[in-house]
């Protein structure tokens, strides 16, 4: 090979080992990038298996509700029953109750949080509950949980104790979640009542 056949022949070479630099360059931020969007995607899907329904901005994010999964059975503390839409009405005129446990779709709820409020969607009808009314012993019952009028109405505020999963659920018209009459019998009705300490109003 003559002397300018080597200095080409170098020079090619020379190209050729910086685009090789470059590629594999290119190649790991590419892997980092991808890397980064499975992280990401995987960071939703473990949060959406785990949590609940949630707005941030506009945009609708599963999160953890407080000390309690997604979809659960809220049981009252005093008559140790499950709260359900009783007869497993899927319409708007259904009623709150509580029922011995059972597991059934119309006993199990998920919380939609919006803010620093909750929505407890239930997993049969799809519908939440709601208060509709500011007086003791209104009945819950269940509403589109999106209602134009009266989605409002669907919206509680939790309090109580992360270490023993014992809360209690405050309508917008500061009433909260209890069993009528202190009842301990199947088909009882749930509604609202002025917030006491009272062990028919604590749910877990």
């Amino acid at each position: 090979m003559d002397a300018v056949g080597r200095y080409l022949y170098s020079k090619v070479r020379g190209i050729m080992t910086l685009n090789a630099g470059f590629i594999k360059k290119i190649r790991v931020l590419m892997l980092a990038t991808v890397s980064a969007a499975l992280l990401l995607v995987s960071t939703v899907t473990a949060t959406g298996q785990t949590g609940a329904h949630a707005v941030e901005g506009s945009e609708m994010v599963r999160v953890s509700s407080p000390g309690i999964a997604a979809v659960y059975q809220v049981v009252n503390r005093h008559s140790g029953k499950c709260l359900e839409i009783l007869g497993w009405s899927t319409t708007e005129s259904g009623k709150a109750g509580q029922w011995d446990c059972h597991g059934g779709n119309n006993q199990r709820w998920e919380f939609i949080r919006y803010g620093s409020t909750y929505r407890l969607q239930n997993v049969h009808s799809k519908l939440c509950l709601y208060a509709w009314s500011k007086n003791n012993g209104t009945i819950a019952g269940q509403l589109r949980c999106d209602h134009p009028e009266y989605e409002y109405t669907t919206r509680w505020t939790t309090s109580g104790s992360s270490s023993n999963k014992t809360w209690r659920f405050k309508s917008v018209y500061g009433l909260c979640l209890e069993t009528l009459g202190w009842s301990t019998a199947n088909g009882a009705h749930v509604g609202t009542w002025s917030c006491t300490n009272g062990y028919n109003q604590y749910w877990s």
